[in-house]
């Protein structure tokens, strides 16, 4: 083989290997928390879950929009770069006013993963016109006036409408400012149970929307979600 030839030869497989690495380094986009169930939810109320959107690729994540497949939803984005193995949080509401039943959602998130360039992410709900199993007594819940870094400012009651003891637990909340008195507790039939609530952060400032999940379990298990209202003080 001449010698010219051998060095383009020689310096094409040089360039493919060097190229290597970069071509590899790609975003790529995932949903660990998805998808994602709110259980039981009364009909003209609205709930909301925090989405975990994460960079498993080893280039930078470029979000350009999030579409919400109807009107029912909002999910606002914040912040639109996700660094390689990090996450960001999206806050999707949903309002069940229009539905009954069994729903499924989805949200569409457009951004620069070459393989999933429109991904998606799932929720469902149960909407019911009442309660079952457990109950809380007041809905939604209002939290009032919660003031920052102080625990067992205020609580929310349930009660248990069923014919057996029902243990519940607390799946879902929002863990970087609301703090609970417990995750687990049994409520007998009948009886109500109390859970105190406070911040271990601040909360949001003025007026705010959120809920929590609540797993019921016996021997049927079951998932509800509880609207939470409230008013976040400065310190």
């Amino acid at each position: 083989m001449p010698i010219r030839t051998r060095i383009r030869i020689g310096l094409a497989l040089a360039l493919s290997v060097s190229g290597a690495p970069a071509a590899l380094a790609q975003s790529r986009i995932a949903f660990p928390g998805s998808p994602w169930d709110f259980g039981q939810v009364l009909q003209d109320q609205s709930v909301s879950h925090q989405f975990e959107i994460k960079n498993t690729g080893k280039d930078t994540l470029f979000i350009s929009r999030v579409k919400p497949a109807c009107g029912c939803t909002s999910a606002p984005l914040t912040r639109d770069v996700v660094a390689p193995n990090e996450s960001i949080w999206l806050d999707v509401t949903f309002n069940t006013k229009k539905f009954s039943g069994e729903v499924t959602k989805s949200v569409a998130v457009f951004c620069n993963d070459p393989e999933n360039p429109q991904a998606t992410f799932q929720f469902s709900a149960d909407v019911t016109s009442q309660r079952s199993r457990v109950a809380p007594l007041i809905e939604p819940a209002d939290l009032g006036q919660l003031a920052p870094n102080m625990e067992g400012q205020t609580s929310i009651a349930f009660v248990n409408l069923g014919q057996e003891p029902y243990k519940l637990r607390v799946a879902d909340w929002p863990k970087s400012w609301l703090a609970l008195a417990w995750t687990e507790k049994v409520v007998d039939p009948g009886d109500t149970l109390s859970l105190t609530l406070g911040t271990r952060g601040v909360p949001p400032l003025g007026k705010f929307n959120t809920s929590l999940t609540f797993d019921v379990e016996g021997s049927v298990k079951s998932r509800m979600s509880l609207p939470v209202t409230g008013v976040g003080q400065m310190e």
